[in-house]
């Protein structure tokens, strides 16, 4: 009966493990560069400039791409209708990619809500940009020091440019936007996050398994002893 048991939680834990680091977060850890100024953040960017969030995509891996290609990244893809521009921009359409939060570095996205993006090299994603909580990155509202040193950008669009028409557009969930606000942004705004799952992996994967095949033999030798 105890064997069972032991049998049962060791397949427990495996798949744990393997859950564990199936989910978006799990990537690794995120640990930020401390004083990233905002000339630099310009200089590294691929593209500056302020949109508004018109619609988040989820694409999360699964365990068959795990196991076929290695730990493909989870990520949102965050589509934003661009009123600013200062680099890198020639739509007044753009896709931008980020992670899910904490370990991932990703930033947090509200629809309707309007940021100031610096974004950078997407390939990670498979996507032209990306960016996360490690760049400078902001709520427009919050990001005043920001828009002061970029100076006036540009806000027109030739006809070609304008593949997006905002007199289309919903009205804005402001409420939505105000708990995004004030409950999801703090957390996943940290620069070093280890999420409780990494732990739970490593010790499913690599500690659990060990132990109770070391526990078995030990449990099998003692009873070749006593003749069992």
């Amino acid at each position: 009966m105890r064997e069972k048991t032991l049998y049962a939680l060791l397949i427990f834990a495996t798949l744990a493990g393997l859950i564990s680091f199936s989910l978006p977060d799990a990537a690794h850890a995120c640990s930020c560069v401390a004083n990233y100024s905002q000339e630099q953040a310009y200089e590294d960017a691929e593209a500056v400039f302020v949109g508004r969030v018109l619609g988040i995509q989820e694409h999360r891996n699964t365990l068959r791409q795990i196991f076929s290609n290695g730990i493909n990244p989870s990520y949102r893809a965050v589509e934003f209708h661009v009123t600013d521009r200062w680099k890198g921009i020639e739509k007044n359409l753009v896709t931008v990619a980020t992670g899910f939060g904490g370990g991932d570095c990703g930033f947090h996205f509200a629809e309707g809500e309007q940021y100031l993006v610096y974004a950078y090299d997407g390939s990670f994603h498979g996507k032209e940009l990306e960016t996360g909580i490690c760049q400078r990155t902001e709520v427009l509202r919050h990001a005043e020091d920001d828009i002061v040193m970029l100076g006036p950008g540009n806000t027109t669009f030739t006809d070609e440019e304008s593949v997006y028409d905002p007199t289309n557009d919903s009205t804005l969930n402001e409420v939505q936007n105000k708990i995004a606000e004030i409950l999801i942004e703090p957390i996943t705004r940290t620069t070093f996050v280890a999420p409780w799952y990494i732990a739970l992996g490593i010790i499913s994967l690599y500690i659990t398994p060990p132990i109770s095949l070391a526990y078995w033999m030990v449990r099998r030798k003692s009873k070749k002893k006593r003749g069992i």
